[in-house]
């Protein structure tokens, strides 16, 4: 699958108003070539020259992924959670693999709508098999854990808008662990989303679905795609 340009995304359905944003945020967290631990996020070092840059391959995530727009600000709190939890270093080896997964668990969350695990492989660009390494490595190190708060979620937005007008601000809102950083709390209260993970429950790819109970964020309609 191609990545595509800004331009080319910003008439579809799943295009939110603060992705570059988002893009400009994740390349800031980018501090080194290659993890200093590998982990099921360690790609091949030979890939790291032929990976799009992380704004084509959200802009793809975007196009191909026929989610709602507030998918992308849900995935950047997964993100946020994954390395307070790891205390791990974003880096080109590990960012696509990680940004795959967040999104796709965050789409599942979400959307009512979603495909395959075979066609999300594909839009990452990973195999099958690797992409459900993938995913489930990212929901044990999160431990369940895929409530948004309305605060959170709001708290987001605005480092995301100031990413867009305040680079400097929003990196030091937005930096993860042992520095100061933007609290992703998600304590649950009435009207949050509470996930569960049903064994019983499969796509028929295999791969444990989630079971949403209510969703967090206001749903906005969106234009239904085929997936090819």
């Amino acid at each position: 699958m191609a990545c595509p340009t800004l331009a080319e995304v910003k008439s579809c359905a799943s295009f939110h108003p603060l992705l570059p944003g988002v893009a400009g945020w994740v390349e800031k967290l980018i501090t080194a070539d290659l993890d200093p631990i590998a982990t099921v996020f360690s790609g091949p070092e030979e890939d790291i020259a032929q990976s799009p840059p992380v704004d084509r391959f959200l802009y793809r995530l975007c196009r191909y992924g026929n989610c709602s727009a507030e998918v992308f600000v849900q995935m950047v709190v997964y993100v946020l959670r994954y390395l307070q939890v790891t205390e791990q270093p974003l880096t080109k080896q590990s960012v696509h693999r990680l940004l795959i997964a967040a999104f796709v668990v965050a789409v599942k969350h979400r959307d009512d709508q979603t495909y395959t695990n075979t066609y999300y492989a594909k839009v990452g660009g990973v195999s099958l098999q690797e992409f459900n390494v993938l995913e489930r490595a990212f929901i044990l190190t999160l431990d369940f854990d895929f409530e948004v708060s309305y605060g959170a979620y709001a708290a987001t937005m605005r480092c995301l808008e100031c990413s867009m007008t305040d680079p400097a601000e929003a990196e030091e809102e937005m930096t993860p662990p042992r520095a100061r950083s933007m609290s992703v709390s998600t304590s649950q209260s009435a009207g949050e989303s509470s996930v569960g993970y049903d064994d019983n429950s499969v796509d028929t790819e295999g791969s444990p679905c989630y079971v949403r109970q209510a969703s967090p964020v206001p749903k906005t309609k969106r234009q239904s795609r085929v997936a090819a």
